[in-house]
């Protein structure tokens, strides 16, 4: 026989109310991706494909997997919860990642995750090749801020300098010991949407010649000119003058020869494509770079190499900052790797709108029954957002039952801070759910050892 959940839950009433909804930020329209590139993304398989590191003597971390019901509603699989419990002198001395991608050069990609941690920190993910100098590959986002409530991320880059079978995509987590919570992890080819809204860079034809532009040429050695032409013809149609720059003498660094803008605007964590067009007297490399105008300097997202020939080339790159100051974002082209002539024209920066989505709910809210809910034995579970609930029993259990009165077997709800738990009138039950779709299931166990199994109500 059966046995029944109601009378134990229906007659403990909570004497507080706490709300719960897990808002989630805005998604990637997904029509625009292309597969998930990624082996064993929602850790189905456990650690299969991915390797956690740690710094011999330096730092230390554990890796655990929580089960079905602790990812976000949106997420399927596993969460993988990473405890660093000693750090290093670097960030990187403790890091998760898969190795053994093959990127395609010059192409937009998305990198998308779920993620949260037991208190206030930053992440940085990173990717980069798994070989030599391990240099990176296009995405730089450093000190994404995660809290103790589930929210998704979405970064969008262009790669640059990939070896085929040996990149990779990492999540930097020593810069503090705490858990961190990964889940859904997806890296796609394509990018959200097409750029929108006005041209950040000001006077970006050159029209006005130097205006707002700042070229640096120290300290010595390094020599460079630059002059505003206006020839008969403009690459791509594009209007304007063009910036012929010369590089007469190197110095120690690259960034010693640059023309650079200031006081740009940039969200954070959304993404920007910059377009332009570029040729060189000769074959030569030429570094395109986003960072803030003020001490410390530090990057926001772009460091980019491209190589230059003496023909005119279109170039696209889509990047998400991360770390921005409000009207101190900078952009910089780097030409202080050789000496020769560099000509840009039509130069573009345009914010990459993301689509937007509902805000995610906790995955309980909804209707739960048994598979007997018509009968006079079923039962019928709903949970609400604001943390209110209710049991139905027998006739009253049917779909679409709309109370009247009073219900008799009201509750509140709320999650612990404990992965997997919920109280439920005032008494602990640990939860998981599997399946998706008319398969759905949700487990409940009291912590009297009794488990009930429900699946999803039509239209909840």
């Amino acid at each position: 026989m059966r046995k029944r959940v109601v009378p134990s839950l229906a007659t403990a009433i909570a004497s507080s109310l706490l709300c719960l909804v897990a808002l989630s930020a805005p998604q990637p329209a997904a029509a625009a991706l292309g597969p998930n590139l990624l082996k064993n993304p929602d850790f189905s398989q456990h650690s299969r494909g991915w390797t956690l590191e740690r710094a011999p003597g330096l730092a230390n971390a554990m890796l655990e997997w929580l089960e079905a019901g602790s990812a976000p509603r949106g997420a399927r699989g596993r969460v993988a919860r990473v405890s660093v419990t000693a750090i290093g002198p670097k960030n990187w001395h403790v890091q998760f990642y898969q190795a053994g991608l093959s990127l395609k050069p010059e192409t937009p990609y998305t990198v998308s995750f779920w993620a949260k941690a037991d208190r206030p920190r930053p992440l940085s993910v990173s990717a980069n090749v798994d070989v030599a100098d391990g240099h990176g590959i296009g995405l730089t986002a450093a000190g994404l801020s995660l809290s103790p409530r589930w929210r998704k991320y979405s970064l969008v880059f262009t790669s640059s300098e990939v070896v085929p079978g040996h990149d990779r995509l990492t999540f930097i987590l020593g810069d503090s010991v705490g858990t961190v919570d990964l889940a859904g992890i997806a890296l796609q080819a394509g990018k959200p949407g097409s750029p929108a809204g006005p041209n950040l860079i000001a006077n970006g034809d050159f029209s006005r010649n130097g205006q707002r532009w700042i070229r640096q040429s120290e300290p010595p050695p390094a020599s460079g000119t630059v002059d505003w032409l206006e020839p008969k013809a403009m690459p791509g149609g594009v209007k304007g003058k063009i910036a012929h720059l010369q590089v007469k003498a190197l110095g120690e660094q690259s960034w010693h020869v640059q023309l650079y803008q200031t006081g740009l605007d940039l969200r954070e964590a959304e993404p920007y494509t910059l377009t332009f067009w570029a040729r060189a007297d000769s074959d030569r490399p030429i570094g395109i770079a986003a960072g803030v105008d003020e001490p410390d300097w530090h990057g926001i997202g772009l460091n980019y190499r491209v190589p230059l020939t003496p023909r005119w080339r279109a170039i696209s790159l889509t990047f998400t900052p991360t770390q921005t100051i409000k009207s101190h974002g900078r952009l910089a082209f780097v030409l202080g790797d050789a000496v020769g002539t560099v000509d840009l024209a039509g130069i573009s920066l345009r914010h990459e709108p993301l689509p937007a989505s509902e805000p995610q709910v906790h995955p309980l809210v909804g209707a739960w029954e048994s598979r007997h809910a018509q009968g006079a034995g079923g039962y019928r579970f709903v949970f609400n957002a604001d943390g209110t609930g209710s049991i139905h029993v027998g006739a009253a259990a049917a779909a679409g039952f709309a109370p009247r009165a009073p219900v008799p077997h009201a509750f509140l709800w709320y999650v612990t801070k404990q992965a997997g738990q919920i109280m439920l009138a005032s008494r602990p039950y640990s939860w998981s759910i599997s399946g998706a779709g008319d398969d759905e299931s949700l487990v409940l166990k009291s912590n009297t050892g009794k488990k009930y199994v429900l699946r999803r109500s039509a239209g909840s």
